[in-house]
């Protein structure tokens, strides 16, 4: 479902927008103003304790035209705690993108009731049925979260597993037949900056 997202951003903004960032740059900030076509921030923003100066700082680094990729969670579990501030509408984003001087062409929900049913019954049975979160950092998954001394359980596996699966494949299709404009896990939109910071 994220690469879809990601997908749909990337076909809005200009082949030549899409390059890494540096991630502090030395150079003053008059010389780097107003020099990026596209700016991509995915599921980041929660973690942000000042987000109006984050979006701020995106739509000050892009060219008049250019555009802003974001995606925000919803309903979204908690993680990375202490550092998990907010959930955004799209009211807040359309709010926090006018401040900065953008203005919001897209909004797109990612994914509707099924999706959110199903993250948060795969999150209680992965993380509190199974235990699979120590699992889950070993091989390099939740990297964020805390660790985990909880013992993974197997005994449940064999049930686990198969609802996971069933859940997560069944969702996007209930999604689609059976959408809810009012439920999502998240949020994409695609802004462009209309005027200078």
């Amino acid at each position: 479902m994220a690469r879809s997202f990601l997908s749909r951003g990337r076909s809005k903004v200009p082949r030549e927008g899409l390059r890494r960032a540096p991630r502090r740059s030395m150079v003053p900030r008059a010389v780097i103003e107003s020099w990026r076509n596209s700016a991509l921030f995915a599921q980041v923003l929660e973690h942000t304790p000042q987000p109006g100066a984050l979006i701020l700082e995106m739509a000050r680094v892009l060219k008049d035209g250019g555009k802003l990729i974001l995606s925000a969670p919803f309903q979204f579990r908690l993680h990375e705690q202490p550092h998990d501030y907010f959930r955004y509408r799209p009211h807040g984003l359309r709010s926090l993108c006018e401040a900065a001087g953008l203005e919001i062409l897209e909004v797109h929900n990612q994914g509707s009731l099924w999706s959110v049913i199903a993250h948060k019954l795969n999150s209680y049975l992965a993380l509190n049925v199974a235990r699979l979160g120590g699992l889950a950092q070993a091989v390099g998954n939740l990297p964020h979260e805390g660790a985990s001394s909880v013992r993974m359980r197997v005994w449940p596996l064999p049930l686990v597993a198969p609802t996971m699966l069933a859940l997560s494949g069944t969702a996007p299709v209930m999604d689609r037949f059976f959408s809810d404009p009012e439920e999502a896990l998240g949020f994409l939109i695609v802004a462009q900056r209309i005027r200078p910071v």
